[in-house]
Formats: C-alpha cells, structure tokens, sequence
C-alpha cells in the first residue's frame, strides 16, 4: 500500500449503476427481474505533501525545463530579456515612465473630485456632467495603466522562466495530486512516467472530464497553485487558504 503525508484532503462522491435482483409478480407469475440503481460512493482525494527530496526534484526539474525552453524553443530567460531592452531603458521607455507617473497623479486627483462631487447632497445640471466627464477620464486612465501592465506581462510571460513555472505547476498537481475509493489503495489521478505522457493524460481528462473529475477539478487545480507559491506551508495553514479560495 502507498503510503505518504496529506497536507490536504476532501471527498467527492462517484455515482455508478448497481443491478438489483428483484422478485415482482407478472401476470400472476413470480419472477426476477434486473433493476438499476444510482448509487453514490465517496472518493477521497488527496495532495500529498512534498518532503525535502521531492522539492530537490522540483528544482531540478524546474532548471531543466527552463534549459530546454532556452535552447529548444529559443526563448529568453527573463534576465536575457532585461538586458535586451536595457539600453532602452527597460521593457518601457523613460517618456513612458515618465507619462505613466503622470497619469497615476492624474488618477488621484480624478478620484478626489469624484468623491467631492458623490458627496454633496444635490448636484446642478453643470456639476452633473463635469462628473460624467470626470468618471470617463478615469476610467481612460485606468485603462492606460492597464494595457502598459498587459503589455509588460505578456512579454514576461513568453519567457523560458515564465513557461518553466507554468510546467512546473503541472508537476506538482501530476505527481502529488492522488484519489482512493472504498477499499482500495490510493492512485495518481494523472497517469504516467513522464512529464510529457502525464500532460497527454490531463489534457484528455480536461476535454472529456467524467461527473467525477467536474467535482474534484476546481480544489485540484487550487491545490497545486496553493503549494507552487507558498512552499512550506502546514497543514492547517494550507486548508485556510483552501478554504478562502486561495485569496
């Protein structure tokens, strides 16, 4: 039997046919005749907790994956990419910094004079527009900020760290993520020696997902998340942030 440490676990139930026997009266005649019946059964599911050799796997693996992003996929690691654009002043100009510094100052002051004019107990006609002007530039300028911080992100996430964690989430829910029915002994719910053969397994479960793995799906994938950035954790200060969602 398998035996290791959950840092968490819940059940879901799995609902499966069951044939009855039973004697009914036809026509007179005593006979036995097939009925079926849903029943439901629990299946605990479990996230085993890393020990000291495992993370070490997690690291190596993290580092090998992040070689072969950079030399197999020519990705940039996110220091190459920083020292690409150094001489440019970073992923973002310096008049755009500039601009940006700006437009949170604006951001401010936009906020003030709303909350002045929500304030006040009646507004006239002219005092009534000013602050539909003023909600619309907010708005724009928040919408400013947003799309400099999209941009940013998007060429971060393109790179071979980025990828690599990505990966690396993956790894930990294949591998530490197990259910166990009635009498049975626990399973990885991802099958697989390898990384790649796990990924092919996952993604199938995802495009055609049983009643089962609907129920356990969303706290399986919060598991992962959970431990991935905040490695360490007791067990009662991981099913805290379970329970809040992982907020």
């Amino acid at each position: 039997m398998i035996k290791f440490t959950p840092l968490y676990e819940f059940t879901v139930q799995e609902k499966t046919e069951k044939i009855n026997k039973v004697k009914k009266e036809i026509d007179g005649k005593n006979v036995t005749v097939e009925e079926t019946e849903i029943v439901e059964s629990p299946v605990k599911v479990f996230f085993k907790k890393p020990n000291r050799r495992d993370e070490e796997d997690a690291d190596l693996f993290f580092a090998k994956r992040m070689n072969w992003y950079v030399n197999e996929h020519k990705l940039m690691t996110k220091a190459m990419l920083y020292n690409k654009y150094k001489d440019s002043g970073g992923l973002v100009s310096e008049e755009t910094v500039k601009e940006l510094v700006k437009v949170y100052a604006r951001i401010g002051e936009t906020a003030n004079e709303i909350a002045l004019l929500e304030a006040a107990k009646k507004n006239s006609p002219k005092q009534k527009i000013k602050l539909d002007s003023l909600k619309e530039e907010y708005a724009n300028l928040q919408k400013q900020v947003i799309d400099l911080q999209q941009y940013q992100n998007s060429l971060l996430a393109q790179t071979a760290d980025s990828k690599a964690e990505n990966d690396l989430y993956y790894w930990y829910l294949f591998n530490f993520t197990y259910t166990q029915k009635e009498d049975e002994d626990p399973v990885k719910l991802v099958q697989g020696s390898e990384f790649e053969i796990q990924k092919d397994y996952f993604y199938n479960l995802e495009e055609e997902p049983t009643d089962l793995y609907n129920q356990m799906k969303k706290k399986v994938d919060l598991m992962a998340a959970i431990w991935l950035y905040n490695k360490g954790l007791a067990p009662e200060k991981f099913k805290e942030l379970m329970d809040k969602g992982g907020e």
